[in-house]
Parts: C-alpha cells; sequence; structure tokens
C-alpha cells in the first residue's frame, strides 16, 4: 500500500514538474504587456527630462533617439510612442501567427493599398505591429491611434471591414483623414 501512495506522489509531482514551464508560458503569454520605458526614458517624459537623462544631442524637434529606439514627441513634447526595430521585440512577434498566437485578434486591421503592408494594432495593450511582405518592419508601442497605413487599402476595426465603405475615415482623393473624423477616434467605430 505504501508503495502505491509513494507511486501515486511521484506521478503528481513529475506531471507539476513537466507542466509548470506550460503553465509559466501560458501565464506569461496571458499577462503580456508591451514595455513602457526604454534606457530610462518612459511614455510621458518631456523633452527636457529625456535631454536632461541622455544628452542635448538626443533630440530634434519631434523625435528623440535612445539607444536604437524612436521616442516620438507630441504637441506638448512629451513622449507619446516609441517606434522599435524587430531587434528589440520577442521572437514571437517576428510573425503575423506568432504574434496572433500570444496576443489574439487585432483591435485594428490597416492594410496598405497595394497589399503589401499590414498593421495590426492592439489598442488595450496600445502596441501596433508594422509588416512589410510577411516580414516585421517596426513596432510602436504607446495609445493606439487610428492606425493608418495610408494610402489606405482595406481598414477593419474589431474585424469589421470599415474601408473601402462609406464609414471610411479616410478621403480617397487626398488620403487624408475626413474633416467630420478629426475629433473621432477608432473607437467611435467599434461594433455596438
Amino acid at each position: 500500500m505504501q508503495t502505491a501512495i509513494k507511486i501515486i506522489i511521484f506521478a503528481v509531482l513529475a506531471a507539476v514538474a513537466v507542466s509548470v514551464p506550460g503553465v509559466y508560458k501560458f501565464a506569461a503569454d496571458l499577462f503580456w504587456s508591451p514595455p513602457t520605458s526604454f534606457a530610462g526614458v518612459s511614455l510621458g517624459m518631456s523633452k527636457s527630462d529625456v535631454i536632461f537623462h541622455k544628452g542635448a544631442g538626443t533630440c530634434s524637434e519631434n523625435l528623440c533617439e535612445i539607444d536604437k529606439v524612436k521616442a516620438i514627441l507630441d504637441a506638448e513634447k512629451k513622449v507619446s510612442h516609441f517606434l522599435i526595430d524587430p531587434e528589440h521585440i520577442e521572437a514571437d512577434f517576428a510573425s503575423v501567427e506568432g504574434m496572433q498566437a500570444k496576443l489574439g485578434e487585432e483591435t485594428i486591421l490597416s492594410v496598405h493599398q497595394d497589399l503589401s503592408q499590414r498593421r495590426y494594432s492592439y489598442a488595450e495593450l496600445q502596441i501596433s505591429f508594422l509588416f512589410d511582405t510577411n516580414q516585421l518592419v517596426s513596432a510602436t508601442i504607446g495609445p493606439v491611434i487610428w492606425g493608418d497605413l495610408p494610402p489606405v487599402g482595406e481598414y477593419y476595426i474589431a474585424g469589421e471591414k470599415i474601408c473601402p465603405g462609406d464609414d471610411c475615415p479616410w478621403d480617397p482623393e487626398s488620403l487624408a483623414l475626413k474633416a467630420d473624423f478629426s475629433e473621432k477616434n477608432y473607437s467611435d467605430l467599434l461594433p455596438e
């Protein structure tokens, strides 16, 4: 009887030990979030603070270079977004399939008119991935805005096709955002 109990306990412990990496990966995928700072520079930081931390040659008018990461400055001269190259992105995101397996369905999909580029945006996570001919080109970290890829060929919000169509926020002639959409954002077009 004691031998049977020992075998059962051993089997349970072996099963737990084998499943720990799988459980850890599942939990890591479930709770993953993009980084919000690079080399001490974080989203929302003022341009003057970036220069104070990184040096005067770091920033131009609307951009700061931080260790091969570009910090985009908004109208208030604060870091609104990070533009990062593929070498700074986890391997899981190197393919569309890997990205979707880890993050699920995107909030916004913008397809370039020539069909060679796609931008996948995850609004809740505040990250967008740009793919060109099925190769990851860059990721943008920060609040998701319209997520356009001009000239827009197709545009989907929460899986619903918006462009081409009457609700398309871009003018097909000028390729600019239509005037009646300037005060709106993508969430105004989310299905109810």
